[in-house]
């Protein structure tokens, strides 16, 4: 009887080890980046640095560019394990027609199952000029 109760006991921390996983949790070194001046018609890549300091996979379930006529993004990877790191890389094309001379903030919208950070806001900060 004594074995069937630390048997139960066993299957019961195990259980709730399992269950209690933490979540997966993403953090960036930045959120936004000050390119400065751009010349019209180049294009702007920016690599957004990140992490998952979770206990489970941190998945990038979607991209999404304010503007996808000018705007594009992608990441590393689609899924990140506890202590995994990767970038998204975002590309404004200042060519495009609806991109004009003066001040620029574009912005990609990234969806993560972190269950504190479901949807992250990145952005490109700048000027374009002749």
């Amino acid at each position: 009887m004594r074995w069937l109760s630390l048997l139960f006991l066993l299957v019961v921390s195990t259980l709730s080890l399992t269950l209690s996983t933490e979540p997966p949790k993403i953090v960036l070194d930045k959120t936004v980046a000050e390119v400065g001046r751009v010349k019209k018609g180049e294009k702007v890549r920016v690599e957004f640095s990140f992490r998952n300091e979770g206990g489970s996979v941190l998945r990038i379930l979607s991209l999404t560019p304010a503007r996808t006529i000018c705007t594009s993004a992608s990441a590393s990877l689609a899924e990140i394990p506890p202590g995994g790191e990767g970038t998204i890389e975002v590309v404004v094309d200042t060519g495009v027609d609806v991109v004009g001379l003066g001040r620029m903030f574009k912005t990609v919208e990234v969806r993560t199952n972190d269950p504190e950070r479901r949807i992250v806001i990145l952005g490109i900060s700048g000027e374009v000029v002749r």
